[in-house]
């Protein structure tokens, strides 16, 4: 598989994003959110991440854009 082995897995900064959120951490799960944007945006499940990140910063437009590009 190709890739950059020093950088993170999609889905450990997906995972990592998660507990940030969880754990109310929401300015590093915004910036994590905007990491995997920033490396691929083909991924379903990195808009739904960005989405529920948005949702929990009471950013309902934004979240909105991010669940409608899940769809």
């Amino acid at each position: 598989m190709a890739g950059d082995g020093a950088q993170p897995q999609l889905s450990s900064l997906i995972t990592l994003g998660y507990l940030q959120l969880e754990a109310g951490d929401f300015n590093a799960a915004f910036d994590t959110a905007a990491q995997l944007l920033k490396r691929d945006q083909s991924k379903v499940e990195i808009f739904q991440f960005a989405g529920d990140v948005s949702a929990k910063m009471s950013q309902p437009e934004r979240a909105k854009q991010f669940y409608q590009q899940v769809l």
